[in-house]
């Protein structure tokens, strides 16, 4: 869970926004991701976020995408605008940094490689609180929150619980797929999903899915027992 803190975006922070490309790791709002950068165009793109206005677009690999006209790697249009909350640069240039998740970004229009590092003119997808707190929005929510009662059953789990409990349900579909959803292009789907309800649906989709799979591995288990010779 992150902890409450509101970030203000500078507008000309979305002109050149930096791009960091990376497989597997979607960023969503109000989320926490680590990272390790260690690329030489990736500390300079550090150097220049650090300097400037502490933010960056993470935008996830495409795997059936065709490269741009400059040749560079296919990604999702959709990204997830983070903010560098911690970073520690280590001696030989490397850095670990910690990410927030602010917003949704869309980083369709990129800029000509006129850098090392990518970059984007960044349009933030604003959430709309009219649907968000819309009647069938909250049952949706309410029915979300059934599904991590079960999935968020494990001792030690009940602050965490409380927590979710506590957040409106487009946050809280953001949350519980950054925690229980593994596969990337799950995320990934998550984070492009802009209209609350329908994401919402998608996020209990993928944990009644995970709560299936879960009791056909302990059918599966229990079957595997060895039966009693003398039975």
């Amino acid at each position: 869970m992150t902890e409450e803190l509101t970030i203000e975006i500078d507008p000309s922070a979305l002109e050149a926004v930096p791009i960091f490309p990376l497989p597997g790791t979607v960023l969503l709002p109000q989320t926490l991701v680590s990272l390790h950068v260690f690329e030489p165009r990736y500390r300079k793109m550090m150097a220049y976020c650090l300097e400037e206005h502490r933010v960056m677009a993470v935008a996830l690999l495409h795997e059936r995408g065709e490269p741009d006209a400059f040749g560079r790697p296919p990604i999702h249009g959709m990204a997830g605008l983070g903010y560098v909350r911690r970073s520690a640069r280590l001696p030989d240039g490397r850095y670990n940094i910690v990410l927030e998740g602010v917003a949704r970004l869309d980083v369709s229009r990129e800029h000509p490689p006129e850098t090392p590092f990518r970059r984007a003119q960044g349009l933030l997808i604003e959430p709309d609180p009219v649907t968000e707190s819309a009647s069938t929005v909250q049952s949706a929510g309410h029915a979300l929150r059934a599904l991590c009662s079960r999935v968020f059953s494990a001792p030690g789990q009940t602050e965490t619980l409380e927590e979710l409990f506590r957040l409106p349900p487009g946050q809280l579909a953001d949350t519980v797929a950054a925690s229980a959803i593994e596969d990337p292009q799950e995320r990934q789907r998550v984070l492009e999903t802009v209209d609350v309800q329908e994401r919402v649906e998608l996020v209990s989709g993928a944990l009644g899915a995970l709560i299936l799979g879960s009791a056909a591995r302990r059918i599966r288990s229990v079957r595997c027992l060895p039966r009693d010779p003398g039975g």
